[in-house]
């Protein structure tokens, strides 16, 4: 099974100042067809997003999410009165910004593997330009499944066992400000997990890792770390730290895990990573008005030698097509 159920709100406000209006839309039991289709390009979307932040519910705010959720699971209630109840909190928090705005507001369920997730996905129609049967050009209006700027999503199995710092996943970091916060306070949310410092925390184990090792398989296995870690977040995925150390080992499957779980202070067994951060340690990349520069991180030290003192960036090994196009331009001016 995948998306159980779901309903889709139109929430606007046509013009600053005026009143919110909220619609609800039929409940699809049977999420098959186009319905499906836009859960799943949303949900990619989400999983895809570098702006993600992962946690927990505000218990200081005591926000009511928890409640309805709980009580619709001990069937004290339906799953379109708690929908109904996230998007009423979500206007409610909404009321406090005047500015003219159109959404709709998809509230869905998902069960995978047995294990259940509640979803509140926003999007918005596009503007497109459509030529109609008479040949005559009009506008027509879409939705984007690739633009999604603000969703959440609730781990349901993780949050009843209590144990978990990010059950709780939330995209509102773009877009209009009023909003984004008003997006988090009708959701309860509150921030669990620090992605920068916990990937640069666990990139330097991977450093301390790696040098370890013996020189013939140094580069081999951090290059595989890092291709990993790089395919994982481009999906949205977390770090699996016995997957990953079996793929780096299979004869000895556990020592990279058992390195980490040593080395680490905190001990967990998947991760997800800040993009940003692991781009900057996969590459080194900086421009100015005159030249834009990018290598490798495995090139450092190596082909590619910098002098702290002076300042100076030194390339060894410059790259064919540079060195063609260098070529061509000194014959020229000689």
């Amino acid at each position: 099974m995948a998306l159980t159920q779901c309903i889709i709100f139109n929430l606007e406000r046509s013009a600053p100042g005026q009143a919110l209006s909220v619609k609800a839309g039929k409940p699809y039991s049977e999420c098959v067809g186009p319905v499906a289709s836009l859960f799943d390009q949303l949900k990619r979307a989400f999983q895809r997003s570098a702006q993600k932040q992962f946690g927990r519910f505000d218990d200081e705010a005591s926000p009511p999410l928890p409640g309805w959720t709980k009580d619709y699971l001990e069937q004290k209630s339906s799953f379109e009165s708690l929908a109904a109840s996230v998007v009423k909190q979500l206007s409610t928090a909404l009321d406090s910004n005047d500015e003219a705005f159109a959404a709709q507001i998809m509230v869905a369920e998902e069960v995978l593997l047995e294990q259940k997730r509640l979803y509140l996905l926003w999007t918005e129609f596009t503007e497109a330009l459509n030529v109609n049967a008479d040949g005559e050009v009009e506008t027509c209006r879409y939705l984007d499944g690739n633009r999604l700027p603000y969703a959440m999503k609730l781990h349901i199995d993780e949050w009843q066992l209590g144990e978990s710092t990010k059950y709780l996943s939330i995209l509102a970091g773009r877009g209009n400000k009023a909003i984004s916060e008003a997006f988090k306070m009708a959701v309860g949310f509150t921030l669990g997990v620090d992605l920068e410092k916990q990937t640069k925390e666990f990139l330097r184990v991977v450093e301390r890792y790696t040098e370890e090792l013996p020189d013939d398989k140094r580069d081999l296995q951090k290059e595989q770390i890092l291709d990993y870690c790089v395919a994982k977040d481009s999906i949205g995925e977390e770090v699996v730290i016995a997957d990953l150390s079996e793929l780096l080992s299979p004869e000895q499957p556990k020592a990279f895990s058992n390195y980490v779980e040593q080395s680490s202070q905190d001990e967990q067994d998947s991760l997800h990573l800040h993009r940003s951060s692991l781009k900057r340690y996969v590459r080194f990349s900086g421009r100015d008005k005159y030249m834009s520069i990018s290598f490798s991180s495995r090139l450092f030290g190596d082909n590619v030698v910098f002098d702290a003192n002076s300042g100076e960036l030194t390339l060894k090994k410059v790259p064919k097509s540079l060195r063609n196009q260098i070529r061509r331009h000194r014959d020229a001016e000689e």
